[in-house]
Order: structure tokens, then sequence, then C-alpha cells
């Protein structure tokens, strides 16, 4: 009878330390982006993620240099809107009503951009989504100021990502660009 028990007392602390040992090298799966739809749009364009191992609550969504946090609703969507301006301080918590960021937005303008997901396990991978221009803009694009007409200048528009076409378009004078 007294091996019987110890056989029991001897399966039972295996069961115990190999379970321990287990749940020191499970580690979150990170967030996977499979999908973007649309893929391009305006600003103001509603996007909706398909991926998995979104959380159910603060799932960041970078764009550019901020971005927005978000919700899944199931662990495998989540849905916003392409921002008019962003900035660091699109993350900054108000903990305390004495937070403050002081870091200016910037506006997003035409132009290629990453997208990616960071949320409590882990950073996604990144999908790139294309900003167009309104359809009532009427800039002139440019690589030089000859392309332009007399008292406008050829100037870079859009964000400086590598291995993307820099945007340009003619600029009156005294016109505001953003950058």
């Amino acid at each position: 009878m007294k091996q019987y028990n110890l056989f029991f007392v001897v399966v039972i602390i295996l069961f115990v330390l190999l379970g321990t040992a287990a749940l020191l090298f499970v580690k979150a799966v990170k967030p996977v982006i499979d999908s973007m739809v649309p893929s391009d749009g305006p600003v103001g364009t509603i996007i909706t993620i398909q991926g998995h191992n979104f959380t159910k609550k603060d799932n960041s969504i970078h764009f550019f240099t901020g971005g927005v946090n978000t919700d899944s609703i199931d662990g495998n969507t989540l849905t916003f809107q392409i921002p008019e301006t962003v900035g660091p301080c699109d993350f900054a918590h108000a903990s305390s009503q004495y937070t403050q960021c002081m870091t200016p937005s910037q506006f997003v303008i035409p132009g290629t951009y990453y997208v990616y997901i960071t949320n409590s396990n882990g950073k996604s991978n990144s999908i790139t989504f294309k900003v167009d221009a309104p359809p009532n803009q009427n800039s002139v694009s440019c690589t030089t100021d000859h392309d332009c007409q007399k008292g406008e200048t050829c100037m870079v528009t859009g964000p400086l990502i590598a291995n993307q076409p820099v945007h340009k378009v003619c600029v009156a004078a005294g016109q505001v660009v953003p950058l």
C-alpha cells in the first residue's frame, strides 16, 4: 500500500513540475495582420484590418507617426478611420488631468504609409496603406521647378519612406504645404 501511495505522490509531483516548467516557456503569440480593406483611399477612409491575436482591448494601430487605440470584438478584426493628422501624442494616455504631450501632430498627406498593430501580445507585421489625394485636390505633380507655373516651386509633400517614391507638387509662394 505504501508503494502505491508513493507512486501517486511521485506522479503528482511530476505533473506539478512539468506544468510549472511549461508555463515558463509559454509566450503570448504576436498579433498578425492578414489583410487590410481597402488598401488605399483618401483621409477619412474607414479601414478594416483582418488578422489574429488581437486583444479585446488596447490594440494600438500605428499609422505614420501616430495612430489610434481600439478594441477588437472577436480578436480577429480591427476598424479605424484614416485621420487628418497624426502624431506621437495619439497614444498619450490621459492618466491624470496633468498629462500633456508637447509634440505637434503632422498632416496626413498623399503617400504610402506603414500600418502595424501593437498590444500586450507584441508587435505585428507591417502592411502598407496608400493615402490618395482627395477627389477635389487640384495640385499638379512635378519633378523640378520647370514643371510648375511661374511663381510656383516644386516641393516634397509626402512622407519619406524607404523604397517608396517621393510625392512632389507645385506650390505657389506663401502657400502652406504640410510635410
